[in-house]
C-alpha cells in the first residue's frame, strides 16, 4: 500500500505472497462477514439493510429472472425444437411449485447466488399424480 505509508498490506490478493486460493483474502477483498474497516459487522441482513445493495440485488435477479426459459429437445436429424409436450416444460416454464411461479423461482435463485456465491434448487420426486416440482434450498451457514 503505497510503499507502507498507510500500513502493510498482509492479506491482500495484490500481495504475490497471498494464495489466489485463499477464502480469507478473498473474504476481506469482498468484505465478507467479519468486522469491516469501519467496525461493523457487515452480513446479509445488514447489506440487504442498505437501500442502493437491495436495490442492484433486485434489478439484476428480476431482469434475469425476466429471461425467457424454455426447455428443447434434440430430434434424431441433429435439430432443436422446444419440447411442450415434456411434463418438465410446464415446470421450468410456468409453474416450478405449487407456491412460485417460474419467474419468482428465478428471481430468488439469482437473488441467492448474488448474495451467497452459489444458488441450489431441489428437484422433488414426482409420482404418478403430480408433476415434477423444484424447491429453493438455502445450505447451511
Amino acid at each position: 500500500m503505497l510503499f507502507g505509508l498507510f500500513g502493510s498490506e498482509t492479506r491482500s490478493i495484490e500481495n504475490p505472497a497471498v494464495s489466489l486460493t485463499d477464502a480469507q483474502a478473498w473474504q476481506e477483498v469482498f468484505g465478507l462477514g467479519g468486522t469491516s474497516a469501519a467496525g461493523e459487522t457487515v452480513n446479509e441482513e445488514s447489506a440487504l439493510g442498505v437501500p442502493a445493495i437491495w436495490q442492484a440485488v433486485n434489478a439484476i435477479a428480476g431482469t434475469i429472472a425476466h429471461l425467457p426459459l424454455h426447455l428443447y429437445k434434440i430430434d434424431a436429424d441433429g435439430s432443436t425444437k422446444k419440447a411442450e409436450t415434456d411434463p418438465l416444460y410446464r415446470v421450468i416454464h410456468d409453474r416450478v411449485n405449487e407456491v412460485q411461479t417460474s419467474f419468482s423461482w428465478r428471481k430468488w435463485l439469482v437473488s441467492r447466488l448474488l448474495i451467497d456465491g452459489h444458488s441450489r434448487p431441489v428437484a422433488l420426486q414426482a409420482d404418478h399424480r403430480s408433476r415434477g416440482q423444484q424447491s429453493p434450498a438455502r445450505p447451511p451457514s
